[in-house]
């Protein structure tokens, strides 16, 4: 059955190469269009804006890095990650493959584009001095019994706000923190104690932590070799802690402290003496603590800020 179709479209084939070889050129015959009203466009699933092509969307695996360490772009291009094909570019200029590392502070224009799409909108990556680069200390932490070393510390003053709904008693909010590991990142041993020192509304002066004034606030984080026991901010327990020698004059500032905590089913003692870092949470502070900014902020506030900490790491 096969060969006897395959035979009559031999014939028909033979015939019509016959017929069109015995025709008059010169009074061609018309063929009419098959199609005569086509669609003009044949595409299933047209675009609703045509000529727009989709934007790439850029990631940075960190937007604030510090000298030498490395940032990673990601690109996604409808939500397939094109990352391979697309191409990065830093102030403009072409980056090879998907990696940055500065050897200077400042602030970089990020862009990706790919030839299927719109560049991508530009990221600001800004690169910082490693806070922690110079910090060294000895200390022990004390974790129910069982201690652990630790080699670096900071202080942070988070705020300054009223302690009571009536707004009469102001007090400065700070942590101060142990790690080991060298850096806060890589640590496996880490605690952030909370505590307060007086300010006086008459005089506008906070007092720096000493060995007499700091108040215990709470535990905002802990975490032992490598298992969280504190994970956010807990009002609850008690506790003693100072400062001493604490010298903000010099660079990096320096500090002896210690302080005996009860939370629950935990007790942490600890103490540290060496180079600290220091930041401030509030905006016209800077890093010697010298506060110029003296907007006091209400209790809510001023718990707010602590209550959205999680295990605190500056850049």
């Amino acid at each position: 059955m096969k060969k006897i179709i395959y035979s009559l479209a031999i014939l028909a084939l033979f015939s019509q190469t016959i017929t069109s070889c015995s025709s008059d050129d010169s009074n061609p015959t018309e063929v009419p269009n098959p199609n005569p009203n086509p669609n003009p466009n044949p595409n299933p699933n047209p675009n609703p804006n045509p000529g727009e092509e989709s934007r790439v969307e850029l990631t940075l695996s960190s937007t604030t890095a510090y000298i030498g360490e490395e940032v990673t772009f990601t690109a996604t291009l409808d939500g397939e990650d094109v990352t391979s094909t697309a191409t990065f570019y830093i102030d403009d200029v072409a980056i090879t493959g998907n990696t940055f590392t500065s050897d200077v502070e400042g602030s970089f224009l990020v862009h990706a584009s790919h030839s299927n799409g719109q560049n991508s909108l530009y990221a600001t990556l800004n690169i910082v001095a490693n806070p922690f680069e110079d910090i060294t200390g000895t200390g022990n932490l004390i974790h129910n019994g069982t201690t652990y070393q630790v080699d670096g510390g900071y202080l942070y003053l988070r705020d300054i706000g009223y302690i009571d709904e009536a707004q009469t008693i102001a007090v400065g909010l700070w942590s101060h923190v142990i790690y080991n590991n060298g850096t806060p990142e890589a640590s496996t041993n880490y605690l952030d104690v909370a505590f307060t020192t007086p300010f006086n509304l008459q005089t506008e002066i906070l007092e720096m932590p000493s060995e007499t004034n700091c108040t215990y606030f709470g535990l905002v984080y802990a975490e032992i070799n490598s298992q969280v026991i504190i994970a956010e901010f807990n009002p609850a327990g008690t506790g003693t802690l100072g400062h001493t020698e604490l010298n903000l004059e010099v660079t990096p500032a320096t500090s002896t402290f210690n302080g005996n905590i009860s939370i629950g089913s935990n007790t942490f003692t600890y103490n540290y003496s060496g180079n600290i870092a220091t930041f401030s949470g509030r905006p016209s502070a800077n890093r010697t603590m010298n506060v110029a900014n003296k907007n006091i902020v209400s209790r809510s506030q001023l718990l707010n800020n602590i209550n959205s900490n999680q295990k605190l790491l500056i850049n």
